[in-house]
């Protein structure tokens, strides 16, 4: 099987999971670049990217830098579809996707496309060349995989055949996140907690407007005029990087910049609450993004740590509804949410070992990849 992707670690980990199929996962990027983790299974094959015309729009007008939205196609694809069985790509609307979908239909391979994306009306179905992209992709496709049920509103939409949908889960790797071990003690009074030990809320992912860092941010400033014993971890990069390293100047804000993948379950462990604070992003009114399903949030479930979230996207569908969920943009719930944890130990233990419990049942990326991997070879 050939699977084609960009560049994510617990991607290829989550295929490297797969115990009877031989894997060709090929990672595209607009330069040479080697994988950042090492794989047990996996071939893992580096291809460029390069404009599908005689340039790339988006290109040009983003200093030079591929997008997902770039007119683009991945150098010597043909020649791996056409020494596989099953290709599986990831989403519709994108100019490979509609690249491989074509030499699938040329050399008559099966194709397995895995969807992400939950808004109905998302612009991609109206916006040329993509909603010809998808009209390919659906056309030519065997088996579609949905990352979560609401999915199943953008699939409905762009007319994918109920009969050949399967709604399954990611996951996250139990034996790599896991809770620090006082998190799991059934005891654990407030009173044992060393003074000088502060609360940490932590916070992983992309530093952008979308992502509701800004809000978090004025959010935090507030929390500390009350308390003195809370810290704020930040882990990503993106446009609010400087905002950040201004004001861990002035308040308890530790700035990790990215952290490699590996060492992101230790970030985990060392904090007590996790923040999810996404939003909506509208472009003249029209939303084009909103949270999907997310890594992250597998992973502080499984982390063990109790989460404040937004209710933006699948979010609600993947943390359930024991965990603090606000209105998207509501600063003051969040507030109170994040309040309500800081003061309560045994809050954040009881939702804590939910979210932990969670995620065994739910999330267990080894469990997750078998019936991934039953399902595609269901089609051969």
């Amino acid at each position: 099987m050939a699977v084609i992707r960009g560049i994510r670690a617990a991607e290829a980990l989550f295929y490297d999971a797969f115990k009877k199929t031989d894997i060709k996962f090929i990672y595209f990027s607009q330069n040479k670049v080697e994988y950042p983790i090492k794989t047990k299974n996996l071939r893992l094959v580096n291809e460029l990217l390069k404009p599908r015309y005689f340039c790339d729009p988006i290109a040009i007008l983003n200093g030079g830098n591929y997008t997902n939205r770039s007119l683009i196609q991945i150098e010597n694809l043909e020649k791996h579809i056409k020494n596989t069985d099953i290709v599986c790509l990831s989403d519709t609307f994108y100019s490979w996707c509609d690249q491989a979908a074509n030499l699938c239909n040329k050399y008559n391979k099966k194709l397995v496309t895995v969807v992400w994306e939950t808004i109905p009306n998302h612009p991609s179905k109206f916006v040329p060349p993509y909603n010809f992209y998808i009209k390919n992709v659906v056309k030519k496709t065997d088996l579609f995989l949905l990352r979560s049920k609401l999915a199943l509103k953008f699939a409905e939409n762009i007319g994918i055949p109920k009969g050949e949908i399967k709604v399954i889960y990611k996951g996250v790797d139990l034996k790599l996140f896991f809770p620090r071990e006082k998190q799991m003690r059934k005891s654990w009074p407030e009173a044992n907690r060393p003074s000088d030990e502060k609360i940490k809320i932590l916070y992983v992912g992309q530093l952008t407007k979308a992502k509701g860092v800004g809000d978090l941010l004025n959010i935090f400033v507030n929390l500390c005029n009350e308390f003195n014993n809370i810290e704020l971890i930040v882990a990503g990069r993106g446009r609010l990087e400087e905002r950040i390293k201004s004001m861990a100047k002035k308040y308890p804000i530790k700035y990790l910049g990215f952290v490699n993948y590996f060492d992101l379950p230790q970030v985990y462990r060392e904090a007590d609450i996790f923040c999810s604070p996404s939003k909506d992003l509208r472009i003249l009114g029209f939303k084009v993004w909103e949270e999907l399903f997310s890594y992250t949030l597998m992973e502080a479930m499984a982390s063990g740590l109790p989460i404040v979230a937004t209710k933006c996207g699948g979010i609600p569908e993947e943390i359930g509804d024991r965990n603090f969920l606000v209105k998207q943009g509501n600063r003051e719930g969040m507030y109170n949410s994040l309040k309500s944890l800081i003061v309560s130990n045994e809050k954040r233990k009881f939702i804590g070992l939910f979210n932990r419990r969670r995620a065994e049942k739910m999330f267990d990326a080894n469990m997750q990849a078998q019936e991934t991997e039953k399902i595609i070879l269901s089609i051969m």
